[in-house]
């Protein structure tokens, strides 16, 4: 819940504040989060520290991303979806290297490096600077409240569309909760759920920069490639649901595999699309706002429908 509450905190920051302040802080929160959860000793405590990680993930992510539509007007989705790739393939690399941490250095230790590699992003945040465009509104936003954005839900356009995406979100995210759990249960073994998931990651970041690079070349409309793909992706969590009914619990291996792809491929051709026709929708300088309060809605969907979706 709190990496919906600090995606609306990110816009009021990143809206005052540098984008590069705004991502050293969230790496203060995040790198000491990774190096507190090393030392916990109870499992509860563990979960209570885990809403640092997920406010310093939002003080980045959803200023940066926003930021990006900023600096690209020609091939934007492409920018985007490149961007993006970087989580299938962290995916891909870290799932494997995952099971090799925790089996060589316990949870704990795995956290602990984890925090020291989400530190790298201090230069990378200190390489970003705001830009100064034509469409920006002529005086920052007076109060906080102001900064959130939330003027844009006037717009009708925009409230379909982050409605949109909240319930899409609701499904979205179910695959990569339970793919890994689901294939532990079924007896492949930590290096098999991770192979499961380094298969979707394969796909989604495959998927993501092939999506960016179509919509860019202007033959379908922007809106009308949302629609498809976007239609894709649920098929993607219904080859995901199908799996039971195609294979025997001896056999769930080949046929939870190629669902993991085509789950993959479908859900990275439509997460460039998603921030790609924003720009559209609320003009340039409403873009990094829009940004924000799409992610928490979609975060918002993210949240709830893993638990409803059930153990499988």
């Amino acid at each position: 819940g709190t990496v919906q509450v600090s995606l609306s905190l990110s816009l009021s920051l990143s809206l005052s504040l540098s984008l590069s302040l705004c991502v050293c802080v969230r790496v203060s929160v995040e790198g000491r989060s990774g190096t507190k959860e090393c030392n916990q000793s109870h499992i509860c405590t563990l979960i209570l520290s885990y809403p640092f990680a997920g406010s310093g993930w939002a003080l980045v992510f959803a200023p940066a991303l926003g930021t990006l539509s900023r600096y690209f007007s020609r091939r934007r989705v492409l920018a985007v979806g490149l961007a993006l790739t970087g989580n299938g393939a962290s995916s891909l690399l870290l799932a494997p290297a995952l099971q090799f941490l925790l089996d060589t250095f316990g949870w704990r230790g795995a956290l602990l490096l984890l925090g020291a590699v989400t530190l790298h992003l201090t230069p990378c945040g200190a390489l970003l600077r705001p830009l100064a465009l034509s469409g920006d509104p002529l005086a920052p936003p007076r109060t906080p409240l102001a900064a959130l954005g939330l003027g844009l839900f006037r717009r009708p356009a925009f409230s379909v569309f982050a409605l949109g995406t909240a319930l899409i979100g609701g499904g979205y995210f179910v695959p990569y909760v339970h793919l890994g759990p689901h294939a532990l249960d079924q007896g492949m073994g930590g290096y098999g759920a991770a192979l499961v998931v380094a298969v979707a990651a394969v796909g989604d970041a495959s998927a993501r920069l092939v999506s960016g690079w179509l919509a860019d070349q202007g033959w379908v409309p922007l809106p009308r490639l949302l629609v498809v793909f976007g239609s894709l992706t649920g098929l993607g969590v219904l080859a995901v649901g199908l799996v039971p009914t195609v294979g025997t619990e001896e056999g769930w291996g080949a046929p939870l595999l190629a669902a993991a792809g085509a789950y993959g491929l479908s859900a990275g051709s439509y997460a460039p699309l998603v921030f790609g026709v924003l720009p559209g929708l609320v003009g340039i300088g409403g873009v990094v706002q829009a940004t924000g309060l799409v992610m928490m809605l979609m975060s918002l969907g993210g949240l709830l429908g893993p638990p409803l979706s059930g153990k499988g």
